[in-house]
């Protein structure tokens, strides 16, 4: 039993000297750059191009295993108090090196991307932007949604159909990535395969449309989401399987990646997630509805209706979820948690009325989606 604890206490004192280590990495963006490029990239592509042939996720399975393990040794502990001696010191502190030793491989494959630089991609500047460019984009992005609305065949609800497989998808995201990683070098090297969750339906629950577990190199989403929000959501898990796990980056790439594609699909998706980012710009500058200038097709704005029907009627655990996803989001760097997904403008109160007596409300600094949008108009 003694040898076993000593033995133990070796192979913790190793996971808290790397754990310790990777943290102070993570302090430094160069740093983190060069790790995630240099040396989690090894695994994640080792351990991806296995589980990436597996038509199954792998995460769902291993997650599950993970947690009867867990619960086994939990009880192991509970067991070993009831007897005589510290017996059950020795099986708590087997529970311990479990959850570390899963803390630290992700640690090393996930986590320390938090620390990273971030990444270029063409925004406008708040300097730039005046009240023509506002009007003037919104009409061309609009009417490109609209038109790329039209080329799609669609359900009873409008819901679009689209006849890519899974596999297609993720050949077509891919490419989009290594000709944006052609000019950042940003991404680590690898092509996933995305995985639909057998598990969807709880996901849906939750209001998760996806999931990245570097630990066994896939990228998920819930199978249950509509094909409008399908591209995006397999672009923004990619930008984390990548390397990329701040969540506003990751929207921000797959974004860029969808909206600057020659694919009708992705871009649709594209405008799909961002169309109201831009929309709301327009909104608080000149104190008028889009919609009494540059409406959205009807079809386009049913669909919008019954995917937000969809989510208000799958809600049992979303508070939760959101509460859990902002605590790990914190825990890791990211100050502002789930918030880090919202685009969301810096807005002033000017203290004046206009002539209908509402508040005049500028934009002081404009969103990440707002500052793309602006940025593919006048390119």
């Amino acid at each position: 039993m003694k040898k076993n604890n000593i033995i133990k206490a070796i192979i913790f004192s190793v996971l808290l000297i790397i754990f310790i280590a990777l943290n102070i990495i993570k302090l430094s963006p160069e740093a983190s750059d060069f790790y995630t490029l240099n040396i989690a990239s090894f695994y994640i592509k080792f351990i991806g191009e296995f589980t990436s042939q597996i038509p199954i996720s792998i995460f769902e399975i291993a997650f599950i295993l993970v947690v009867i393990l867990l619960l086994f040794l939990l009880v192991r502990v509970f067991i070993g108090i009831k007897k005589k001696g510290l017996v059950w010191l020795s099986r708590l502190f087997t529970l311990v090196l479990a959850v570390f030793s899963i803390l630290t491989l992700y640690t090393g494959t996930a986590s320390i991307s938090y620390g990273r630089s971030s990444i270029d991609i063409p925004q406008k500047e708040d300097s730039s932007i005046d009240t023509v460019m506002i009007e003037e984009a919104l009409k061309y992005h609009i009417n490109e949604f609209n038109n790329l609305g039209k080329k799609f065949s669609r359900d009873e609800s409008s819901n679009i159909i689209i006849n890519y497989d899974y596999e297609e998808l993720s050949s077509l995201i891919n490419e989009e990535y290594k000709l944006l990683n052609d000019k950042t070098h940003f991404f680590i090297d690898f092509n996933p395969n995305i995985k639909p969750l057998f598990t969807s339906p709880l996901f849906s629950e939750f209001h998760i449309t996806g999931i990245t577990m570097s630990i066994t190199g896939e990228a998920n989403f819930n199978a249950n989401i509509s094909n409008a929000e399908k591209a995006f959501t397999i672009a923004h898990e990619f930008a984390h399987i990548k390397g990329i796990y701040k969540e506003d980056e990751a929207n921000l790439v797959a974004a860029y990646i969808c909206l600057n594609s020659q694919n009708d699909y992705l871009r649709y998706s594209g405008y799909f997630w961002t169309i109201g980012s831009i929309i709301d710009a327009y909104n608080t500058t000149f104190r008028k509805n889009y919609s009494e200038k540059y409406p959205l097709s009807s079809e386009i704005i049913k669909e919008i209706n019954a995917i937000n029907k969809y989510w208000s009627e799958h809600d049992a655990m979303s508070k939760f979820a959101n509460w859990w996803n902002d605590l790990y989001l914190k825990l890791n760097g990211n100050q502002n948690g789930t918030d880090d997904y919202e685009d969301t403008s810096i807005k002033e109160n000017t203290g004046e009325k206009d002539e209908n007596g509402n508040d005049i409300i500028i934009i002081t600094s404009f969103s990440p989606y707002q500052k793309l949008l602006y940025s593919l108009f006048s390119k």
